[in-house]
């Protein structure tokens, strides 16, 4: 890691959109059962430098900006179509097999998937978990699921200190504290984020 280098940790424009093109398959398969012995990821893994805030979680493998390898994810089904980083679904969750020879997977309508780029610069060696996208309605985020009205979800993150911005016209969104956000609300997913520096100027 660069001594000295400014620690902020949310995915480029890029790789959000990315996220937002790939969509969500169209087949639906029953939501995994792993969740019922889980205990809620209450505190910073010693593998992460992040700045903001320990997100309270029931249901994922990975914290939001933990040091990964690409071997921690042996398993998992990956999700292509990303430059400059990696997408596995959570190992319960299955890809839905191209269409067509040639075609690539997709992911499930019910997931939890982890985002993994280098960290906490684009130009570092080390990777992190930099985003956590949840379908899964029995993840829970502070409590809640990507099913809670947005207005509930709110009144929970600003108890804990997180600064509140609404998303385009609808009802998504966006919760940031430090250098974490927390996406909600339009009961399609929650989407949790850690701020990556660019200080060359990468291009993906």
């Amino acid at each position: 890691m660069k001594k000295g280098a400014k620690r902020t940790f949310i995915l480029g424009a890029t790789f959000i959109a990315s996220v937002s093109l790939n969509g969500c398959g169209g087949l639906y398969a029953p939501p995994p059962d792993f969740h019922n012995n889980l205990t809620p990821t209450a505190t910073e893994s010693v593998d992460s430098d992040k700045k903001g805030p320990v997100i309270e979680a029931v249901g994922l493998e990975f914290e939001i900006a933990q040091r990964v390898e690409l071997s921690d994810f042996a398993g998992h089904d990956e999700i292509p179509g990303w430059f400059g980083a990696n997408e596995y679904l959570g190992k319960d969750y299955k890809a839905i097999p191209a269409a067509e020879e040639g075609g690539a997977a997709s992911r499930p309508e019910v997931y939890v998937s982890y985002i993994v780029t280098s960290y906490p610069d684009y130009s570092d060696a080390e990777k992190a978990v930099t985003g956590i996208i949840i379908t899964d309605p029995k993840v829970t985020v502070f409590g809640h699921t990507v099913a809670t009205p947005a207005e509930e979800f709110d009144k929970t993150l600003q108890e804990k200190g997180f600064a509140i911005e609404h998303v385009g016209e609808g009802t998504r969104r966006k919760a940031t504290k430090g250098d974490i956000s927390v996406s909600y609300g339009d009961g399609v997913n929650i989407r949790i984020e850690a701020e990556v520096t660019n200080l060359e100027g990468i291009i993906f």
